[in-house]
This record gives structure tokens, sequence and C-alpha cells, in this order.
């Protein structure tokens, strides 16, 4: 199993763009991350870990945010999810704590997981 406090947030926090949590899930946070340089830019949104069986996507998000993000600052700002899965990254299974495929269920507000993406684009 892997740990996603020491495999994604720990890492959040050390490459020092902004972040809070969306919210709780299943006792771990729901990371978002801004990469603003200046304000009036178009914003990006960047997700991974949509499945906890796939974690390249969330290495490559954290890849992106550790180094690789900078190259683009000048012309973008980013909202960034590293995992929206974090009960599923931890399991390593496509799907959350609930059994459910977030793939497919973008629409339901029951989730908590997609409650605070809703939460979060709301009015974008």
């Amino acid at each position: 199993m892997r740990n996603y406090e020491s495999d994604i947030v720990e890492r959040v926090k050390k490459c020092g763009w902004e972040n809070e949590p969306l919210g709780d899930v299943g006792g771990l946070p729901l990371l978002r991350v801004t990469v603003e340089t200046w304000r009036g830019l178009p914003t990006v949104y960047v997700n991974g870990g949509t499945h906890g069986d796939e974690p390249s996507g969330t290495e490559a998000v954290l890849r992106f945010l550790e180094g690789r993000v900078e190259r683009w600052t000048d012309r973008f700002r980013f909202d960034v999810i590293p995992c929206l899965n974090p009960s599923g990254y931890e399991a390593g299974t496509r799907e959350n704590s609930g059994g459910v495929d977030l793939n497919w269920a973008y629409s339901r507000t029951d989730l908590p997981e997609i409650a605070a993406l809703h939460r979060f684009l709301v009015g974008r």
C-alpha cells in the first residue's frame, strides 16, 4: 500500500506553491494547489489520481508542480488537484473507499471527492 501523506501531501508542501485542502476524504485532505504569478492570466485545471491504481498520473502532476510548471507561469494560472482519489491511491484500487469509480461519477455529489470538486468548480 502507498502512503498518501508522505507520497503526495509532503511533496505538495515542498513544491512551495499555495495549497489548501478542498475537503476531507476518509481522513485524508483532498489538496488543491494554485500556481499563480500574477492575476488575470487564463486558468488551466490539472487533475491527477482519479484512479488509485494508476499512480503515474499523480506522479506526473507532482513532477509538473516540482519544476516543470515554472516555464508556463508567465502565460497561465494553474489550479491543480494532484490526487482526486486519496483512498484509492493508498489502497492501490481504481475505486474510492466506497467502491465507486470516480471517473463515472462526476454528477454524484454524494461522494466527498466529487462534492469537493463541484464546490471548487462552481463559477468557473
